[in-house]
């Protein structure tokens, strides 16, 4: 129970910030979601490999939670974080991800976002052989 109300806390927090600090991406619901049927380690050790293949560096890992947050490198080109939620689910291992930037309101950072973001939801649909949803 204790630990439903971190995770909500969390998630409400991040929600707040990304909203704060990618005003502007408006990606379609689901777009920046997928479903697998493959086993949660693969999935998460999947979304791990895509980041550091992409030049992000990983930041924070939490598998328990199934939590990344993940900075771009220099090599980008552009300042971003991605924050990637992995959650064992009955039908299968859903990926959520955001994207935040310090220049979101920018409207080619919010396209750039949106790029990355679809770019690692690739390598992972790639990964993993497909998706289920």
């Amino acid at each position: 129970m204790a630990e439903t109300r971190v995770w909500a806390g969390l998630l409400l927090t991040v929600i707040i910030a990304s909203v704060a600090c990618t005003s502007g991406v408006g990606a379609p619901a689901g777009e920046w979601s997928r479903g697998y049927l493959a086993a949660y380690d693969r999935v998460f050790a999947s979304a791990l490999d895509s980041l550091e293949e992409m030049d992000f560096y990983l930041v924070e890992i939490d598998e328990r939670r199934g939590e990344i947050r993940a900075d771009a490198s220099v090599r980008r080109g552009r300042e971003m974080t991605l924050l990637v939620r992995v959650e064992d689910r009955p039908s299968g291992v859903r990926v959520d991800v955001m994207a935040q930037s310090p220049n979101a309101e920018d409207h080619s950072a919010a396209k750039m976002m949106s790029a990355v973001v679809t770019e690692f939801l690739g390598n992972l649909d790639i990964r993993l052989e497909g998706r289920s949803d």
